[in-house]
């Protein structure tokens, strides 16, 4: 894979040897724009045309000129990592660094080395090193604007190893084996706080609508819990009611501004959307829940169905 650069625009150039030519991609425009030619010249006259296509999609929708997406300083880009939304919405073309396959490789290696030095020295059987090769991977994922959904699993084993230093007993690496409760682990907490963010989303999209507040929030919480006793992550033994949900929602409202982030960020980004888009992506969360999340364990005591033959 190499580069390809034309009026401040850089493309990603790979051989497609099926089809026997080659592709573009051009990665710091608003979106991600594919080109394809047999020809090395060629292809730079059919990245020229794509550009020209852009900026006239521009043109024709009244917005100015593009210009290349710039960069963003490294405390930009940690901030931006740390206001994780909804599956890969954090991470949208145009906003975050975009990294050309080697480079992103090199500091995937780098960053893995890094964790491994950490795993092999400090003493506190390898959790530190684990983490730091978590979060390598997720860094990877996003410098080369894939889904982040697909860091899920490394995320999930971060906040466990979180947890595990904070004394408490994560989904993900124990099992719930007697009636005592465990500690609220990190991935409960954010299903919790997830589902209160619709909670809170679809109160304020349903009270546009409706009159009488009280009866709105008692509507869109029996509707939420409804959803939430459906969701993959959700425990077939867990008792999810109407109070529940709401309780969710006063709990995380109650909380340091800090603290309840993650929360805020949910709300105002569903309430930012266009009403027709906000509709839409609320309907799909409602249905299938926090994105990334894994399947909740099926207690041992409960008949588990072998797949289909």
């Amino acid at each position: 894979m190499c580069i390809m650069v034309a009026e401040g625009f850089l493309a990603e150039v790979s051989l497609d040897e099926e089809k026997g030519c080659l592709r573009g991609l051009i990665v710091n425009a608003p979106r991600m724009v594919p080109f394809v030619a047999e020809t090395v010249p060629a292809l730079k006259q059919a990245m020229l045309a794509a550009i020209a296509g852009l900026q006239n999609e521009a043109a024709r929708a009244g917005r100015p000129a593009l210009e290349p997406t710039p960069d963003v300083s490294a405390d930009e880009f940690e901030q931006m990592k740390k206001s994780e939304l909804l599956g890969d919405r954090p991470h949208p073309p145009g906003v975050l660094p975009y990294q050309p396959l080697p480079a992103a490789y090199d500091n995937l290696l780098r960053d893995l080395f890094a964790a491994h030095e950490t795993f092999t020295t400090v003493p506190d059987a390898g959790r530190r090193g684990a983490a730091m090769a978590c979060a390598a991977v997720r860094e990877f994922l996003s410098a080369r604007w894939e889904s982040m959904e697909l860091a899920s699993p490394f995320a999930e084993i971060d906040n466990g190893l979180s947890d595990v230093e904070e004394g408490k007993r994560p989904e993900i690496f124990f099992r719930q084996t007697g009636g005592r409760a465990r500690p609220r682990s990190t991935a409960s907490r954010k299903n919790r706080d997830f589902a209160a963010a619709l909670l809170e989303v679809s109160y304020r999209v349903q009270s546009e609508r409706s009159p009488g507040r009280d009866a709105v929030l008692m509507k869109a919480a029996q509707r939420v819990a409804r959803s939430v006793k459906k969701w993959r992550s959700t425990s077939t033994r867990a008792k999810v009611t109407t109070r529940t949900v709401l309780g969710w929602r006063t709990e995380v409202e109650g909380r340091e501004p800090a603290d309840r982030r993650w929360y805020d960020d949910i709300v105002r980004y569903l309430s930012d959307l266009p009403p027709a888009e906000r509709d839409r992506e609320l309907e799909l969360r409602l249905r299938e829940g926090r994105p990334g999340s894994p399947l909740a364990e099926v207690p041992p005591d409960e008949k588990v169905e072998g797949p289909a033959a």
